[in-house]
């Protein structure tokens, strides 16, 4: 019941239980849709003590930032509240088939590119969250065995670290599989086809096989395994064919005949175009990112650093998630966007520090010294949405500071070997596997150049003004 009075002021804003038409969590955030959103008290909601802040989707889906305890907090929603709605959201493929033809007629181009835009970038968000488990998990194995082996004497070729390099090398070969699951459970179809077609894919005598055909024609040769765009595209294409044949096929045949028509349609689909397609946009984007590094590496560390966090409000992190995860398995390291984020979160953690060292009030002290150095161990919703958002000016301070913060860590071609979520706690993902230290303090270094830039871009920025913006 340690929520109780956060549950309550949550679900009262939100228009009473009854109001909630969803209600499921991201890492951070209780993502609700209400039925009617003029009942939603976006004023009350934002005042709820533990709620640092929210973001309105629109459509009444609005996403409430109550920080990394959220699975303790859902878990009590449930059990406090008795919700036996919705645990998922059920997408955007009912509210299309609602549109009539005079709603599409009204829309402009404009609103319908947006439209579609914010879309994809929710499919590509809603996939990977779920998943980001696995990554954080396999890349801290990887970071561990590496300091284990390299400075504790522990021997490479023990059972040990041959066991431990299996688990964290398979969440990174068998990726397919759980992005087939998450995404076809975003798109309101069985998530084990999802997961079924991943399994095609990275099957023995498909995955990385010369000299197949499918009636003649020859099946592009891709190794499928570490991949993420193949699938991406693969199970929307599959939504699409479970959709259509769900309202063709008899109900009482669909349990078996269901399934058995979507595959037989999608597997040779995939693997003769969609996978082919998205294994050579993922190299494209590889090659694009590697030659920014060559020839703009400053400016395009610069504007990814000081991306992040608008990246984080408007949630597309999550959707460059995908991208920034193809490229660091084609080569080996990532060098742009995992160390621009690790700028982004540390400038965010310095900007609260600075609202900390300016601010007079208890409780604003409270919230940006704790939230300050959160950011910097790499969970920022309580600093961004708490401080940075809410007295505006510390948000400026913090994107510059990201900018600086990047261009620093550029300078040094600064690189992350396996994937984690940005900050100082998975810092270690930042030693060479040769065990080399050299990359990891220019990553120590980053993320005290980009807190600091943070801290002294907030200070002189609203030091002015800084009683009556802070109290």
């Amino acid at each position: 019941m340690k929520y109780q009075a956060l549950i309550d002021g949550v679900v009262e804003n939100m228009g009473g239980l009854d109001n909630i038409k969803f209600a499921t969590h991201c890492a951070t955030r209780l993502r609700m849709q209400a039925h009617d959103e003029s009942k939603i008290n976006f004023e009350g909601l934002d005042a709820v003590e533990g709620v640092y802040g929210y973001r309105n989707i629109g459509g009444g889906e609005v996403q409430v930032i109550v920080g990394g305890d959220i699975e303790n907090i859902y878990e009590e929603f449930l059990k406090i509240t008795g919700y036996s709605g919705p645990t998922s959201d059920p997408g955007d493929a009912a509210a299309a088939a609602a549109a009539t033809k005079e709603d599409a007629a009204m829309l402009s181009t404009t609103d319908r590119l947006k439209g579609i835009g914010r879309k994809v970038m929710d499919f590509l968000g809603g996939t990977v969250g779920p998943v980001i488990p696995i990554y954080m998990c396999c890349g801290m194995v990887m970071a561990f065995l590496t300091i284990c082996t390299t400075f504790l004497g522990l021997d490479a070729e023990s059972g040990v670290v041959t066991i431990f390099n299996g688990l964290a090398n398979a969440g990174f070969y068998f990726m397919p599989i759980a992005l087939g699951w998450s995404a076809a459970d975003k798109l309101g179809v069985r998530p084990a086809l999802g997961a079924l077609l991943g399994m095609t894919l990275l099957y023995s005598t498909i995955n990385g096989v010369e000299g197949l055909d499918f009636f003649g024609i020859p099946v592009y040769t891709v190794s499928y395994n570490g991949t993420f765009l193949p699938i991406m595209l693969g199970v929307p294409f599959m939504a699409v064919i479970f959709n259509f044949f769900k309202k063709v096929i008899p109900q009482n045949m669909q349990y078996f005949l269901l399934p058995l028509v979507t595959m037989l349609i999608t597997v040779p689909v995939v693997l003769l175009v969609l996978g082919p397609l998205g294994y050579v946009a993922g190299t494209g984007f590889s090659v694009v990112f590697q030659w920014l590094q060559t020839n703009a590496k400053f400016v395009a560390s610069a504007l990814w650093g000081a991306f992040c966090p608008i990246g984080i409000i408007t949630g597309m992190d999550k959707a460059v998630y995908a991208i920034n995860m193809n490229y660091m398995n084609a080569v080996g390291f990532d060098n742009l966007f995992c160390p621009g984020g690790l700028a982004g979160n540390s400038a965010i953690g310095g900007a609260a520090l600075a609202v900390w060292f300016l601010t007079k009030k208890s409780e604003t002290r409270q919230l940006s010294m704790s939230s300050g150095i959160t950011a910097i161990l790499g969970i920022t919703e309580p600093a961004l949405y708490g401080i940075c958002l809410r007295f505006a000016k510390p948000f400026l301070g913090a994107t510059l500071g990201a900018a600086v913060g990047a261009m620093f860590g550029a300078l040094f071609d600064l690189k992350q070997y396996s994937w984690a979520g940005p900050g100082l706690m998975t810092s270690p993902t930042y030693i060479s596997p040769d065990g080399d230290m050299t990359n990891f303090f220019f990553c120590l270094a980053t993320i005290a150049v980009s807190a600091l830039a943070g801290f002294l871009f907030t200070y002189f920025i609203s030091k002015k003004n800084a009683k009556k913006i802070y109290g």
